[in-house]
Order: C-alpha cells, then sequence, then structure tokens
C-alpha cells in the first residue's frame, strides 16, 4: 500500500516537472528573434531605389550608413528612405579608414557628413559605422555617437553572388544579430529578397539598429562598439577589429 502511494507521487511529481518543463520552452520559444538589416556605401541611385522597394513590399525597416561624399544630387533619395521609416546612419565622409587619422580629422570625417545628413532629413542624431569596420581606443574615443558593426558578413569585401551570401546568413543568423549588406551591387540586391523570405521562415523579426536597442533593452552609449545585441550583459565589443564573420 505504501508502495503504491510513492509510486502515484513520484508520477504526480515527473508530470508537474514535465509541465513546467513544457511552460518554460513555451514561454522561451515565444520571444521574439530579431535581426537587423544594414546597408553600408550609399546611397546608389541605381540599387538603392530597389532595395527600398523590396523592403516595402516586406513591410520592413532597415538601417543605411550613408556616405557624406556620395549625397549630393541625391536629397530627394534621402528624404525618401527618411519618409519610408527607414534609419539613417553615419559612414563618414570621404570612406575612409579612420584608424589612419588624427582624433581632429576623424571628428571633421563625421561632423561634415552629420551636418550634410541633417540639412537633408532634419535629424540631428546619427549612428555611426567606421569604414570597414577599423577602429582603435583613439577611434573610439573621438566618436561622439555609438559605433555599430557587425555580426555577419556574408561578402566580407568581397564580390559574392547573392545566393551564396544569403546561404551564408541564413545558416548562421541568430537572434540580435546586425546583418551587413551593401545598397550599391548587384550582387547584394540579389541577396536581399532570399535573406528576408528565409529569415522570415525561420521565425526572425527586422528592426532598425535603434528599435533593436530599444527592444533588448539596451542603452547605446557614445564611442562604445556594438555588433550583436541581445541585452544589456552582452551588448560592448572591444574585440579586435579583425574579428568578424566571412563567407566560408
Amino acid at each position: 500500500m505504501q508502495k503504491t502511494w510513492f509510486t502515484r507521487m513520484a508520477g504526480i511529481m515527473v508530470c508537474m516537472m514535465l509541465l513546467l518543463s513544457y511552460q518554460i520552452s513555451a514561454a522561451v520559444s515565444a520571444e521574439p528573434k530579431l535581426v537587423a538589416l544594414t546597408f553600408d556605401d550609399g546611397p546608389s541611385l541605381e540599387f538603392t531605389p530597389k532595395v527600398l522597394k523590396i523592403l516595402d513590399d516586406e513591410d520592413i525597416k532597415a538601417t543605411f550608413f550613408l556616405v557624406g561624399e556620395w549625397l549630393p544630387g541625391k536629397r530627394a533619395l534621402v528624404q525618401e528612405m527618411v519618409e519610408d521609416g527607414q534609419q539613417i546612419g553615419n559612414h563618414t565622409f570621404d570612406h575612409v579608414k579612420l584608424t589612419g587619422l588624427s582624433a581632429d580629422e576623424i571628428r571633421s570625417e563625421l561632423n561634415r557628413t552629420d551636418s550634410a545628413l541633417t540639412d537633408i532629413t532634419g535629424q540631428t542624431s546619427f549612428l555611426v559605422r567606421p569604414p570597414f569596420g577599423a577602429r582603435d581606443c583613439n577611434v573610439l574615443a573621438s566618436i561622439d555617437a555609438p559605433v555599430i558593426l557587425w555580426t555577419l558578413d556574408p561578402a566580407a569585401g568581397k564580390q559574392v553572388p547573392g545566393k551564396k551570401m544569403a546561404r551564408f546568413v541564413l545558416s548562421n543568423a541568430k537572434d540580435g544579430d546586425i546583418i551587413l549588406l551593401h545598397d550599391t551591387t548587384q550582387y547584394n540586391l540579389d541577396a536581399v529578397k532570399p535573406i528576408i523570405d528565409g529569415l522570415k521562415k525561420k521565425g526572425f523579426s527586422f528592426v532598425t539598429v535603434d528599435e533593436l536597442f530599444q527592444q533588448k533593452g539596451v542603452t547605446p552609449e557614445n564611442g562604445v562598439a556594438y555588433k550583436r545585441i541581445t541585452g544589456s550583459e552582452q551588448a560592448r565589443y572591444e574585440e579586435l577589429p579583425t574579428d568578424r564573420n566571412s563567407v566560408k
């Protein structure tokens, strides 16, 4: 009789533990998986409108890091990007490696682009992405804005077919990733739709970098480099500039 009672109690405990495990698993799986699509080196009169069309069709917002030198003649295009809800960032004026510049030269590169972007958009604050991801202590100390890097670079500075770029992203994407693309080449354009379709099927949602910070509860700090954003305890990065993902 006593043995039967213990057996029943053990069975009840097992059932309760399984139910609790299921509830925890369900809660975790319900957490949204977020990624931020980012585009460098624009705006391009040839490719940026095509990227914007895809994003509009898919109801997706992304972040575009623009080069100041390439803004003349593209006011209407940049204003369209803002009106569409896309986020605009600063990618320096001359697209140079900031690690080779003095603090004053770094600030000049960024301030000139900030001024041009403010004139076009009316906005006054822009995230910064250093060209090539090049940075050191001097660069970070000279930037009066959060510095945005990336976790996934499917081309790694090379000409990689869009399908191969998409396969890399789909195989490696994780919650909180920042994906680096360019709105300046056909290969990158070819990668955009497959990446969006594939990640949507995997349960990912797309946000701007600002939205990624907000939804993960992270307050970005000036002069701090950020890559994958999953929470306040895992937001700051100080790895070497060469530490980045690339196509295998």
